[in-house]
């Protein structure tokens, strides 16, 4: 299908939900396994919250995508279920857990976004070359991401068993099949020691299937479950941590990052104070545009964004296509918002919505260099639609881009001399003797009235001459302003208050420079009382015996957990030993008695362990440390927040006395700089009023022009004095 039949307007703005679950994903959700029902939902919701494009988002799965088409339809972008329909354009998706670990103790996210051309990135193509070509980790061992291993790992997960990935799992009915499979994605990551062998695996996976950096997109969620946003940059010595290493790594590697966090979005632009753009470029290679999806759990949340917590949709302006969601990594700022309304600017710019022409079918135009008739390029019926964020017209040449221009002029002003003598082509069609009017008969269209035609050869003149292009549109307003007789012109206007502009741009220069010192110093006070509140509450009683009980319990927990890895790692072993004696055969050499013997005594120390280990782990369940600590942690967070303050703020505090003494003098030097501008902005009041006063002389002059032939002149400005009186301070006025 031709992309530009299908959008006929060119880029627009269009929500997108790139992080939507199907009942193929292996997280917690009451989708339930009937895909009818599913679809039909699906299909219901989008007809309140309109979204065109979506991306499955299912863990380490492209099924959940495959399943969708059985219901779809290609050439139309149509899904079908139930006898309900809805447009959407469907991407194929897959989230991927690594194992590098956020903060929360969360497995950082991310998210592959393929072209759903067949010919780049089928499902089975995805599945095959892809998915089956990663290694996935589980219980500190790898795997190939095939099917014989999930089902391993899942029957494992369901009976508590050792993994046995050569185990025969063919006859297997389907939902134990189901089941071990969504029990083994559940808990699977991605088997990297970092980040960087993270992204080396999977750009491996690419290169070696020969799929075009093009076809994909690698998705980073910011901010949520998984998200990156939680690992801090520096250190409390205020060193780059190592958690900011990762951060910095995996942020340079993505294509777009799911927040929908406003600072998070200017961070990534580099339109924070703090990180330039040209920083943001240089640690992560591009600017980064920020995205967001429902991630929804729910039928009743499907697509509505945060899993039906906010309504922060994904706009895109641009075709809906892979195409035009990958335009977004190129103009971050321009082509991508996350927001309730749509950000048109169509309010802001008067603008033409369509034109329709309905000129006979077989309309000729003479030819300009053979003076032969040949068949005119708008004959028949047309209606074409413009963007309201219109910027060019494409066509071939002689497709008729500047006779619809010509059209559209002819359809405003009539102008037929100025369209006869630049030899428009509409002026030579087979109509009548006056085929500009026939033309304008047959077009209906609304243009604003104070549209301006810039013609080619104007706009090729422009093009190479940047005063010309300035001298001319500044022209053109003069030439505007002066249509109505009785007003002045913008170039008096202009030339009569370009010193008095001068006058007001100096006290708003003024306002502005005192409103933002202003700032700066109740910024600094604040966190001066914020510093001294806080270093009074750290060295109370209170705090320091929370936080001493929270480090001895912590201590306890800390503890118990570290035995128990070893306890784990201890008995693995002696059971992997057991097995390999076992297998062994002395018999012939006279050293199977031996053999016994020592898995005798393996045996024994597993059982004496174990013993070991499940007494002290009663004990630890009976102290029950894990809950004391939460409540602690519960009790000091509580405490803080009494007082004002998050555990954040306390590491902060190593050199508050002298913080305090900087920030106070910073506070002195800003209120010296901002004097000379105090005593500029004190003048407002007087430039104001002599302002106020030259206006009121202007406009009672002219007044008393327009009324002077007037009946009743003495009642009429009697009555306008009195409303002008009633809005500003003026001197009397005496009419004679």
């Amino acid at each position: 299908m031709n992309r530009y039949n299908q959008y006929p307007r060119g880029s627009e703005w269009h929500k997108w939900d790139l992080h939507v679950h199907t009942p193929a994903s292996a997280l917690a959700h009451s989708f339930g396994d009937n895909w009818d029902i599913y679809v039909e939902k699906l299909i219901d919701v989008n007809r309140s919250h309109q979204i065109s494009a979506i991306a499955t988002a299912d863990y380490f799965t492209i099924e959940g995508y495959r399943k969708l088409l059985s219901y779809y339809d290609r050439s139309t972008h149509t899904l079908t279920a139930s006898g309900k329909s809805t447009k959407l354009y469907l991407i194929p998706g897959i989230e991927l857990r690594l194992n590098i670990f956020n903060s929360d103790s969360e497995s950082v996210n991310i998210h592959i976004l393929f072209d759903p051309d067949p010919e780049h990135c089928s499902p089975d193509f995805i599945e095959s070359n892809f998915l089956e070509e990663l290694e996935i980790a589980y219980r500190g061992n790898k795997y190939p991401l095939k099917p014989q291993s999930l089902f391993a790992i899942g029957k494992s997960i369901s009976d508590g068993s050792e993994i046995n990935i050569t185990q025969d799992f063919s006859g297997l009915n389907e939902p134990t099949r189901s089941d071990y499979r969504k029990k083994a994605l559940s808990g699977i990551t991605l088997s990297t020691s970092d980040i960087k062998d993270t992204l080396e695996a999977i750009n491996k996976v690419f290169k070696k299937q020969k799929v075009s950096p093009k076809s994909y997109l690698l998705a980073v969620v910011g901010k949520g479950h998984g998200g990156i946003s939680s690992l801090k940059w520096f250190e409390d010595n205020r060193q780059f941590s190592r958690a900011g290493l990762v951060r910095e790594d995996i942020t340079h590697q993505a294509d777009l990052i799911f927040s929908n966090d406003l600072s998070d979005r200017r961070f990534y632009l580099g339109e924070r104070g703090d990180t330039p753009p040209e920083e943001v470029q240089i640690r992560f290679d591009n600017l980064k545009p920020c995205i967001w999806g429902s991630d929804s759990h729910t039928l009743e949340h499907l697509l509505h964004p945060s899993n039906g917590n906010s309504f922060d949709y994904t706009w895109i302006k641009g075709e809906i296509a892979f195409e035009g969601l990958r335009q977004i990594t190129y103009e971050p700022k321009l082509r991508v918002r996350v927001q309730r309304d749509c950000p048109s600017e169509e309010e802001a710019y008067a603008r033409i919505e369509k034109c329709t022409i309905n000129l006979p079918a077989d309309l000729k135009i003479k030819n300009k260099d053979s003076e032969e008739e040949i068949d005119f390029c708008l004959r028949g019926n047309h209606e074409i639609t413009f963007s309201s964020n219109l910027s060019c017209i494409i066509g071939g040449r002689g497709s008729g881009k500047s006779t619809v221009v010509h059209i559209l002029y002819n359809a405003l002003h009539g102008d037929v001399e100025r369209l006869y003598r630049l030899n428009s082509p509409i002026s030579t069609l087979k109509l009548s003797k006056e085929p500009l009017s026939k033309v304008r008969e047959a077009t209906k269209i609304e243009i604003p009235k104070t549209t301006e035609f810039f013609l080619q050869n104007e706009i090729e003149k422009f093009a190479k001459d940047i005063e010309e292009m300035s001298s001319l549109v500044r022209n053109r307003l003069y030439r505007i302003s002066t249509l109505q007789e009785d007003s002045k012109s913008l170039q008096e206007i202009e030339t009569e208050y370009s010193l008095k502009a001068l006058s007001f741009k100096e006290l708003i220069d003024s306002y502005e420079n005192i409103t933002i010192i202003n700032q700066k110093i109740d910024s600094l006070s604040s966190q001066i009382i914020t510093l001294k509140k806080q270093t009074e509450i750290i060295k109370s009683g209170d705090y320091k015996k929370l936080q001493k009980e929270i480090e001895e319990i912590a201590s306890r927990v800390s503890a118990f957990e570290t035995y128990e890895k070893e306890y784990k790692k201890v008995i693995s072993d002696i059971i992997l030993l057991i097995n390999s004696t076992k297998r062994l055969d002395w018999q012939k050499f006279g050293g199977q008695d031996v053999l016994n013997d020592f898995i005798e005594v393996l045996e024994s120390y597993k059982n004496e362990i174990n013993v070991a280990f499940e007494k002290s782990k009663a004990d630890y369940a009976a102290e029950d440390n894990v809950t004391k600590l939460n409540i602690k942690k519960s009790q000091l967070r509580k405490y803080l927040s009494e007082k004002g303050l998050s555990p954040e703020n306390v590491g902060e505090l190593a050199n508050a006395t002298q913080q305090i003494a900087d920030l106070e003098s910073q506070i002195c030097s800003l209120r010296q700089e901002k004097l000379p501008h105090d005593e500029i902005y004190s003048q407002k009041d007087d430039r104001f009023n002599s302002y106020r006063k030259s206006y009121l002389a202007s406009l009672l002059s002219k007044l008393a022009e327009k009324s002077k032939h007037t009946h009743g002149i003495y009642w009429y400005f009697g009555q306008v004095l009195a409303v002008l009186k009633t809005r500003f301070t003026i001197d009397a006025v005496r009419i004679t």
